[in-house]
């Protein structure tokens, strides 16, 4: 009988991300990896998973696709110009928030990435069955 293993990440921002993408490389030096069946987040450790799904095969790669993603934070730059346009074009919804804005600033400020992929996009990276199912956590405002 085969267990049911979850990966879980944290929140904490910049910290969370890097401690997630560190733990899940040593999770494949450990041969654990392909173990996993969920990998499930909330704040800042999805600032993690969300690039890692960009990549179709990211757990058979992780070494590469950690560089790459770690390069980006190092080495990315920061656009005013282009924050400022995303939370305009926010604004511009219904559905504007807080989380809008916080995330056109400074989580782009902070992961020099500025992401405006869809949870669609990385059908890709889910049905080929070799990630684990990742399992974005969010709170529903209107629940509160």
């Amino acid at each position: 009988k085969v267990p049911t293993v979850a990966i879980l990440g944290s929140g904490g921002g910049l910290r969370a991300m890097v401690a997630l993408l560190g733990t899940l490389k040593e999770l494949e030096k450990q041969n654990l990896l392909e173990t996993a069946t969920y990998i499930s987040g909330v704040s800042g450790s999805t600032w993690c998973m969300s690039p890692l799904y960009e990549h179709k095969d990211w757990s058979k790669n992780i070494k590469e696709v950690a560089k790459t993603i770690l390069e980006e934070v190092t080495e990315g730059t920061f656009n005013m110009d282009t924050a400022f346009r995303r939370v305009v074009d926010a604004a511009k919804s219904e559905t504007y928030s807080f989380t809008d804005l916080w995330a056109a600033t400074l989580v782009y400020k902070m992961t020099h990435q500025m992401d405006s992929s869809h949870l669609s996009d990385q059908v890709d990276s889910v049905n080929s069955g070799e990630n684990p199912y990742p399992i974005y956590a969010v709170i529903n405002k209107s629940m509160l």
